[in-house]
């Protein structure tokens, strides 16, 4: 629950940075309202209003109708038909995790731990 107040209150920083016409703010505050909570149906709207071209813009509305199939999302999809979909640089943490960073050897490490708690 709490995530999603500060999900709110990132995407309320947001609309106020984009309202000034600082985008390039409005994306990160927006990005981190996500990671907070990707399914924030109103970040994700948002997101898509400050989109940098419409491949973005029908990646975002795509999230946001997956999260709230009857919303607002659906009537900006209807004009995006034949775009093809491009997530947002920014999100690329939430959408596409980077891999674990495991160390050399990690594998034998769990093993020869795991032995350890068997045999003592």
């Amino acid at each position: 629950m709490a995530d999603k107040i500060h999900a709110a209150e990132r995407t309320r920083q947001a609309i106020a940075a984009a309202e000034s016409g600082d985008i390039e703010d409005a994306r990160t505050l927006l990005a981190e309202a996500l990671t907070l909570d990707p399914d924030y149906e109103p970040a994700w709207l948002w997101f898509a209003a400050v989109a940098d071209d419409e491949g973005e813009q029908k990646f975002c509305l795509e999230r946001a109708q997956t999260i709230n199939p009857l919303g607002a999302a659906t009537q900006g999809l209807a004009n995006l038909k034949v775009v093809e979909p491009k997530f947002p640089a920014e999100l690329r943490k939430i959408i596409d995790p980077p891999p674990p960073q495991f160390t050399s050897g990690y594998a034998d490490d769990r093993r020869a731990e795991r032995r350890r708690r068997i045999f003592v």
